[in-house]
This record gives structure tokens, C-alpha cells and sequence, in this order.
């Protein structure tokens, strides 16, 4: 929680303050305020870790770094034929005849302290990529936090639970690319937001999400050669970032892999996945050529 604190001055109470007092006393308190400001707006990479973390083992010397480390690796990408905008497509007369809007999916970013310390590492930028319907971005991060997401990874001893992994967020989107004002795809702060057509399921749009996704995927990258390459480098088990998420159904507790945590770029991506997303919609509208 932040707190604006009055600033104190030594001024008597039967003295009035100068003018020059109190413009003084006014910068003192601009300068609480702006410093308060820039902790709440903080990109999810300068969250502060809540002193209760159970710290991962690391297989190196050393915690994960306060700044983001360097790495020579070439990290997975989302699989996207090309960053050039398509939304040119959505203003000419063959898409707007065929397209019918249907149903309203939202695409967020999710990130919270512990999977920052994942990242940090493991020296690769993680964010929780996921769906849900329009409007149920909130309850989605409710049951994220309510049974902590990927908070489980197998350690030498067994299964342990980190409880870093708590306090889920979406978190905000930067895109330099505008989606054309015909698009059906558009970047709010937290969320892209995608008109689905008429005839497409939320199940068939996932099923192309995920194939845009999956190269980039944090769990079946550390499985492959050049995952465990860049892990033994780096001296860390890979099983750090192969985390799961413990479902606890009455008496019976199910293990369940986080596959939902993707390699993601913060400055290229957001970008890459807005082309991949007006892809999908082309392709769907207009057949496999068109996109």
C-alpha cells in the first residue's frame, strides 16, 4: 500500500508560512506523489517480490538478477509468417461482404512476482498467454490467484509449491501497430479483443491461437536440445521452469502442466501476436490464400 505522507515543516502554529515555505512544502509533496505514481505504474518486470517468497533452489550461485540479465540464446518465437500489417485486408469490399460478427474472445498477458523470478533465472521473458470470453477477464485472474498457477515444479525431493505464484495480473499491452478501424481485432490496455465470425467456435479460434503459440511454448522449449543447452550454460535446472499448477478436487489433489507460459518479447511481440490474430480472422473469412 502507498502512502502520501504531509510533509513536516518546523513553522510555529501561532506563525503563518511564508509563501516561499509554502511553495516549498508543495514540491516536497509533488515529489511523494510522482515517486508513488511511477511504483504503480511499474511494467511487470519491476514488480517487487513480496518479502513471504519461498525462494527457488537455484543450481548457480547467486539469486536471480534485479535487472534483466543478458543472454546470447535466440529465444523461441510465436509463430507468425511476418510482422507486416494485413489489416488492409479488413477495409476491402470482399471481407466486409463476408464477415458476420459473432462471439467475443479476449487474449490477455498474465504475469505476477513469481513468474518474474522464473524468468529472471532462467534469462527468458515469460508471460502467461490465455483466453477467455468478453467480460470475464476479471474472474479469469480470480481463478488464477484462487488455485495459484503454475506455482508447482518438481525438485529433487519431490513437488514443491511456490507461493509466490499468488497474485496474478493482466498485464498491460503496448502495441506500436493500430489495427485498421474495419478490423475486428483491437488492443485494449489489458486485453486484445477479437470479433470472432459468425460461423467460428471459440474452441476452433483456440485451436489457431494455440498453433501461433505453441513454438514458443516455456514447457516443451526447456524439453528440447537447445533448451537444455541453455540451461546447462546457464548452471539452472530446467525443471524450474516447468511448472504446474496443483487442482485440489476434495481429498484429491491434481497435478496439471502450465502450458500456458510462452516465450514473449515485450517490445516485438505484442505486435507479432496482433498480425497473427487478424490472421486468423482472414484466413477463417476468406480461405488460406487471402491471409
Amino acid at each position: 500500500m502507498f502512502e502520501l505522507r504531509a510533509v513536516r515543516t518546523t513553522t510555529s502554529k501561532s506563525v503563518p508560512m511564508t509563501v516561499q515555505e509554502k511553495k516549498r512544502q508543495l514540491t516536497d509533496l509533488i515529489a511523494q506523489a510522482t515517486r508513488i505514481l511511477h511504483k504503480i505504474e511499474a511494467s511487470p518486470a519491476e514488480v517487487d517480490e513480496p518479502s513471504h517468497v519461498t525462494s527457488t533452489p537455484l543450481l548457480h550461485k547467486g539469486e536471480p538478477a534485479k535487472t534483466w540479465p543478458q543472454s546470447t540464446t535466440d529465444w523461441p518465437r510465436l509463430k507468425a509468417d511476418r510482422v507486416a500489417r494485413v489489416s488492409h485486408v479488413f477495409d476491402g469490399e470482399a471481407f466486409r461482404k463476408k464477415f458476420r460478427p459473432g462471439e467475443t474472445r479476449l487474449v490477455y498477458r498474465g504475469a505476477c512476482a513469481g513468474l518474474r523470478r522464473v524468468a529472471m533465472t532462467l534469462r527468458v521473458p515469460v508471460y502467461k498467454i490465455g483466453t477467455c470470453a468478453a467480460g470475464g477477464l476479471n474472474n479469469r485472474i480470480r481463478e488464477l490467484r484462487l488455485e495459484p498457477y503454475a506455482a508447482a515444479w518438481h525438485d529433487t525431493g519431490g513437488y514443491r509449491v511456490d507461493d509466490d505464484f499468488a497474485e496474478w495480473f493482466p498485464s498491460l499491452l503496448k502495441t506500436r501497430l493500430t489495427p485498421s478501424a474495419h478490423s475486428p481485432v483491437h488492443v485494449d490496455a489489458r486485453a486484445y479483443v477479437i470479433t470472432l465470425p459468425a460461423d467460428m467456435t471459440a474452441d476452433e479460434f483456440e485451436a489457431e491461437l494455440q498453433k501461433v503459440l505453441l513454438p514458443a511454448q516455456l514447457f516443451q522449449w526447456l524439453e528440447s536440445a537447445e533448451g537444455m543447452r541453455h540451461c546447462a550454460a546457464l548452471g539452472v535446472a530446467p525443471q524450474i521452469g516447468r511448472r504446474s499448477t496443483v487442482y485440489n478436487r476434495g481429498d484429491v489433489s491434481k497435478l496439471s502442466p502450465a502450458t500456458e507460459l510462452y516465450c514473449f518479447r515485450a517490445q516485438s511481440d505484442p505486435d507479432r501476436l496482433l498480425a497473427a490474430l487478424e490472421s486468423i480472422i482472414i484466413k477463417k473469412v476468406l480461405g488460406d490464400k487471402a491471409s
